[in-house]
């Protein structure tokens, strides 16, 4: 299902960038760019179930600069509500984390906050509590009753929250929960109706020596310059690769590098590592230089 959606947001980003589009073709490729997306992230969440439910899912743990990686999550915005990260400086700088999976825990708590706030404040509060790190996603929204708190982890739950329409398959939070549990964390949530929610979770991450972490890098380096062939930008799976890294979608820009290591025999494989590399490393900035050579 994911190939050939990608293959239509591909052709249609090819598409926008043409001259000759008058407003009304503009308007209706955007409409389709953003119906696809929106499946697309819908066809995501199902699979994400379904692995998780079957035990298929597994943590890969790579180093990454926290405060970095908290930089670079592609938080979204909404007219009427500010938001506010508030870093401890007391986190570590590298840690041994999974970045694709906690980075969307941090999205999917966001975009949640946002989704159920009119007007006023969504707060990302990371800070260590002893040996664990808590992530908190603070807004303030229009809360949760009492008798909904469980059932708006339940997949496919749509709890009906004041008059807000609400949008997507009610999956965010049940993979939100699943996958914190998967980190040895549980995730948690209280809420006052009419005045806002606070989600958050605790995990334990191994705390890596920055010499560490600089030979992992400078290996991955290496590599990268051993035979590094940029695929052309005609190729379907760039566009692709580029729109995703635009929208912060680190998890199939992996699934994506992965066919791009078999385009012609492997030709690429160097420069598709270089690109999980980043993207398990929630390296926005550097991997839309990189994809942008191309």
């Amino acid at each position: 299902l994911r190939t050939p959606l990608n293959g239509v947001l591909g052709f249609v980003q090819l598409l926008l960038r043409q001259n000759k589009l008058n407003k009304i073709m503009a308007a209706e490729l955007n409409f389709i760019q953003q119906s696809a997306q929106h499946l697309l992230s819908l066809i995501n969440n199902v699979l994400d179930v379904s692995r998780i439910e079957a035990g298929a899912v597994e943590l890969y743990p790579k180093p990454m600069n926290l405060p970095n990686f908290l930089r670079g999550l592609p938080i979204p915005s909404k007219k009427g509500v500010a938001f506010k990260a508030e870093i401890s400086p007391l986190l570590p700088a590298t840690v041994l984390a999974d970045g694709v999976r906690l980075g969307q825990i941090l999205v999917n708590l966001s975009s949640n906050a946002f989704k159920f706030t009119e007007n006023g404040l969504v707060t990302l509060r990371v800070y260590p509590v002893g040996k664990r790190i808590r992530f908190e996603v603070e807004d303030t929204g229009i809360g949760i009753a009492p008798e909904n708190i469980e059932r708006i982890f339940l997949p496919f739950e749509q709890v009906k929250r004041g008059k807000l329409k609400i949008e997507g398959a009610g999956l965010g939070l049940s993979i939100s929960r699943q996958l914190a549990a998967l980190m040895g964390g549980t995730l948690q949530v209280k809420s006052v109706l009419n005045q806002g929610s606070t989600f958050w979770f605790e995990v334990e991450l191994a705390d890596i020596e920055s010499g560490q972490v600089e030979i992992e890098a400078d290996t991955e380096q290496r590599g990268q310059d051993e035979k590094l062939v940029v695929p052309p930008a005609s190729l379907p799976e760039m566009a692709a690769l580029k729109r995703l890294a635009r929208l912060g979608d680190m998890q199939n820009i992996l699934a994506l590098a992965d066919r791009l290591e078999q385009v012609n025999a492997g030709e690429y494989r160097c420069f598709a590592a270089r690109v999980r590399f980043l993207a398990a490393n929630f390296d926005k900035v550097k991997l839309l230089d990189l994809l942008n050579v191309g």
